[in-house]
């Protein structure tokens, strides 16, 4: 499995956009596009530069996520979204300051710059719309091809979208990746098999025990993953033999009648570790809360965490008959489709260069809509200084005819304009922005 994602890897590094429709093209080709997409960028850290137990230090609580975008804000970035769940976090703006906006993170998290520095990954330009669909594509997951991702993607721009933050680019680019996402789901099998984290880690108790009747399991937190975990765990563990905990017992009640399964406060968290043979953690704590006092001496144990930041207490895994697995270790454990989404890769990157294309065009044609307008305005204004040269009354209905007229002249004129935008090179365009004194910058 290491050798294959190490493959996947190297092919995913490539510098080329020439997957599809020449989008390794665009390098040569329009600077006007690159100049549109030469604020937006991503910074961030995951699971393929540090393991959890460093990675949780850089990660960011809902609260730390509105206050670094209001703080962004300020400093006038826009279209900011940030991405941070168990296996990364990303930072996406539009910004002039982006080493400034580096430092507003790290200062929130109180980080190590250092550390940080010499581990993260920053992406601008087309390379960082091409990170964001990689990403939705589940390309760059711990478990290949983990279809949970883009309702992580789509969770985050909704916190954008609630705070304010993002804009009409921002939204056509979360649009795009969602539909692209949706494509590799219905016509490939990249999604195939384990999916997720919280199936793979019912997968490795089912593995690991030989009496599944037998076993007594505790779900602590029932976030998204949590409910994940659940939902796969009754397939195969009688409902009886599960319990969830969680600090909203109401929240959880919905999903514990449908399974018929006992739900209970988090404050009987020590009995529920006594009673049980393996205690599942998906919660959103800060600080760890499975604390060592809680397990009971020779209590033999499997803890599954997988919480960022971790939850269970580094002390917990010196216990000598208990045994703590984390994201990371989970994640790993060998899937045997995972050959058959490798194989799926190439029908992948088709979909994904193509739905990547058409948000190119969308960015070209609507920076050739801005510049439209403006000669469009031109033209306007020429129209209205030479008929009130020509006509006293401008209310008069010769008037008003030579006016529809000489609109339908413009937007006829415009429009031919408009249509071969789109095949010039940057010296040709140069010469149209020229011609109508346009300011390309202020489109």
């Amino acid at each position: 499995m290491e050798v294959s994602i190490q493959c996947l890897r190297v092919f995913l590094n490539k510098d080329s956009y020439n997957f599809v429709h020449g989008l390794g093209q665009l390098t040569e080709k329009n600077q006007y596009l690159y100049a549109g997409l030469a604020q937006f960028s991503v910074f961030g850290i995951s699971h393929n530069e540090l393991p959890a137990s460093a990675r949780e230090g850089f990660s960011l609580s809902s609260g730390q996520q509105s206050m670094l975008i209001s703080s962004l804000k300020s400093d006038l970035c826009e279209n900011i979204m940030i991405l941070s769940t168990c296996n990364r976090t990303e930072v996406y703006l539009k910004t002039n300051s982006f080493e400034s906006a580096k430092s507003q993170y790290l200062e929130l998290i109180d980080g190590d710059t250092e550390g940080f520095n010499s581990s993260c990954y920053s992406k601008h330009g087309l390379d960082a719309v091409k990170h964001l669909f990689e990403v939705s594509a589940g390309l760059h997951s711990q478990i290949i091809g983990d279809f949970e991702i883009i309702g992580q993607v789509r969770k985050a721009f909704k916190v954008s979208k609630e705070l304010e933050s993002s804009g009409s680019f921002l939204e056509r680019l979360i649009n795009s990746a969602t539909q692209m996402s949706k494509r590799i789901k219905n016509q490939t099998e990249f999604s195939s098999g384990v999916t997720s984290t919280a199936y793979a880690a019912v997968r490795h108790v089912r593995n690991s025990y030989t009496a599944l009747e037998d076993l007594k399991i505790s779900i602590y937190g029932l976030g998204k993953i949590g409910r994940n975990v659940c939902e796969n765990l009754v397939r195969h563990i009688p409902a009886e033999n599960v319990r969830i905990l969680n600090r909203s017992i109401e929240k959880a009640m919905e999903l514990a009648k449908r399974y018929n399964i006992d739900v209970f406060g988090e404050d009987i968290l020590k009995p529920s570790i006594e009673l049980s043979n393996v205690l599942i953690v998906a919660t959103g704590a800060s600080t760890p809360t499975v604390l060592p006092q809680m397990i009971p001496a020779e209590k033999k144990l499997l803890i599954i965490d997988l919480s960022i930041p971790r939850n269970v207490h580094p002390d917990i895994d010196a216990l000598p008959n208990v045994t703590v697995l984390g994201v990371d270790e989970i994640s790993k454990q060998n899937d045997e489709t995972l050959n058959q989404r490798m194989s799926e890769i190439d029908k992948v990157n088709t979909i994904l260069s193509e739905d990547m294309g058409k948000f190119v065009d969308w960015m070209e044609s609507r920076k050739h809509a801005s510049a439209i307008q403006a000669i469009k305005s031109n033209f306007k204004d020429f129209q209205h200084k030479e008929l009130l040269k020509a006509k006293k009354n401008p209310q008069d209905k010769k008037v008003k005819t030579e006016l529809v007229i000489s609109d339908k002249v413009i937007n006829r004129i415009t429009g031919q304009i408009f249509a071969k935008l789109k095949d010039l090179d940057d010296k040709e365009l140069e010469t149209v922005y020229k011609l109508f004194s346009l300011d390309k910058d202020a489109l």
